[in-house]
């Protein structure tokens, strides 16, 4: 069996980077390839129950380089489960350099680093730090993953990405998960009360690189255009307060729906009509993916990688046209695709969770190893 140890930050059920390992733990042959995980955050909401019924252990460490004592810590940790773990795999890549020679001191196997992202930071001064700790990546030798082209030539350049030495390793989902269901959908739309609205749509934490301020001025002025629409915003984060006193102060509180963190939203993009992602920057969004799944039209920022961009009623917006153009373009298009084929183009365009977890199970077992 190969054991495979992910640095992450946090367990957390909100954590998009988690979602995307958890979907892989759960698809992958747990005979063949087993998962560990060690964090620096604990959080109520967690996957450790998850992790632990699949024979999985999450363990806890100060955050690297935060004190004398976090170096300690880590010293002993990887003492302690030295010869345990083939590969080491961070997806906190400004921590790379650090873990890269703890790895080489000890019997960690392979060292992989996982983009999931095109920015540092959405913080100036955090992007700096990131970045310096960053470069010395380019010069390291270890497994290179990303979720995305776009996320692979950010990180470990385009040269890099062209060479086929970056494993390209898409944030797949399970698309039959997502097939649209009509009684689903008439179900939620009347439990919220909009059955003959026009339900724009949007699943991402309330954070600055997921541009809510756009996608609630693009909303109000659509409003404007066409009265009979509603927004859901689904997600948690430290600017969902700020949204929602943007909301009141546009007049638009009966017509927003905070819904918060939800465990089926598979069910909730039933309930839409629009799916809206005007994202700053992303790695290659799930939500995205995701909602082309139950066959949503989907209107992206241009900022998003065309990777992502799998269905012919998904359109990649410009920013810079400001929120007036998003609500034109949504005037003109919704609703247009049988929804019920949708999955499967998901599926074939290479973003099916089971041919995605037995490749990255090959790769584990040394078939991607440099």
């Amino acid at each position: 069996m190969s054991r495979i140890l992910h640095f992450v930050s946090t367990p957390a059920i909100w954590s998009g980077v988690m979602s995307v390992i958890m979907n892989y733990y759960r698809h992958m042959d747990r005979t063949l390839v087993q998962f560990d995980f060690l964090c620096f955050l604990h959080c109520e909401n967690s996957y450790e129950d998850e992790i632990t019924s699949y024979g999985g252990h999450v363990y806890y460490v100060k955050k690297p380089g935060s004190s004398m004592a976090s170096v300690r810590e880590m010293e002993k940790f990887f003492k302690e489960h030295e010869g345990r773990y083939q590969w080491f795999h961070n997806h906190e890549v400004y921590l790379s350099f650090y873990l890269w020679r703890l790895v080489g001191r000890y019997d960690y196997g392979h060292f992989a680093i996982h983009s999931h992202a095109t920015r540092y930071s959405d913080k100036w001064l955090n992007a700096r730090r990131n970045q310096l700790l960053c470069y010395p990546i380019l010069f390291m030798k270890c497994n290179r993953i990303a979720c995305s082209r776009a996320a692979g030539s950010f990180l470990f350049g385009e040269k890099m990405v062209q060479q086929n030495k970056v494993y390209i390793l898409y944030n797949a989902i399970d698309c039959k998960k997502y097939r649209y269901n009509r009684e689903k959908r008439e179900k939620l739309r009347y439990l919220l009360g909009v059955q003959d609205k026009l339900v724009i749509g949007h699943v991402g934490r309330f954070e600055k690189q997921k541009n809510h301020e756009f996608l609630i001025e693009s909303f109000s002025i659509l409003k404007k255009q066409c009265p009979e629409s509603v927004l859901i915003l689904i997600g948690s984060g430290s600017l969902k307060m700020v949204m929602e006193q943007k909301v009141k102060d546009a007049g638009l509180e009966d017509t927003v729906f905070f819904l918060g963190q939800q465990n089926n939203n598979q069910d909730w993009y039933q309930a839409m009509d629009l799916f809206w992602l005007p994202s700053v920057y992303e790695g290659l969004p799930m939500a995205a993916v995701e909602a082309q799944a139950s066959g949503l039209p989907c209107f992206l920022a241009d900022s998003i990688t065309q990777e992502v961009e799998l269905l012919d009623t998904t359109k990649r917006l410009s920013l810079k046209k400001g929120p007036e153009y998003w609500a034109a373009e949504a005037c003109k298009l919704y609703n247009t695709l049988k929804r019920d084929d949708a999955w499967r183009m998901v599926e074939n365009a290479g973003f099916g969770i089971e041919s995605s977890s037995i490749a990255l199970q090959r790769y584990y077992m040394n078939e991607g190893a440099e």
